[in-house]
């Protein structure tokens, strides 16, 4: 039986440190569309949603078919608000439309260099225990 699974790129932007960090550039690209674009290449993606409180984001993500349910509310868009929240929120949202979904990936625009088919074995590992939640952690030598 073929799973649903909602991707939710969180792309708020208000950031304290690089102003819309999730628009900057790596090459010809902005890191939001370079997020679309390893959703698309997953093969058992069901769905793709925006998650902003930027219409200027927003477009982005309606260039290229990927919508926000709607802007998101204030009150989960400051720097305090948990990533929880917000895929609660959008799992909401989607409940209002009867769409429902057997799993959840957060696809975070700020990891550009993760691969479609590193999440496409996260898919793979997950469903093979689902009781579990996968994350990719990657050790940084110096910094943050």
């Amino acid at each position: 039986m073929k799973k649903s699974i909602l991707c939710v790129i969180p792309a708020r932007s208000g950031s304290k440190g690089i102003l819309d960090k999730n628009i900057q550039k790596i090459g010809d690209k902005e890191l939001i569309q370079l997020a679309i674009d390893k959703a698309l290449n997953v093969k058992n993606i069901s769905k793709i949603v925006l998650s902003t409180d930027s219409e200027k984001y927003a477009d982005i993500g309606l260039k290229n078919n990927v919508f926000p349910n709607r802007l998101r509310p204030q009150d989960l868009s400051h720097d305090k608000v948990t990533l929880i929240k917000v895929l609660k929120y959008e799992l909401e949202q989607e409940a209002k439309k009867k769409n429902y979904f057997d799993a959840v990936i957060s696809l975070q625009p700020t990891n550009p260099f993760l691969k479609s088919r590193t999440i496409q074995k996260c898919i793979e590992a997950f469903f093979e225990n689902p009781t579990k939640c996968v994350s990719i952690i990657t050790e940084i030598s110096n910094g943050h």
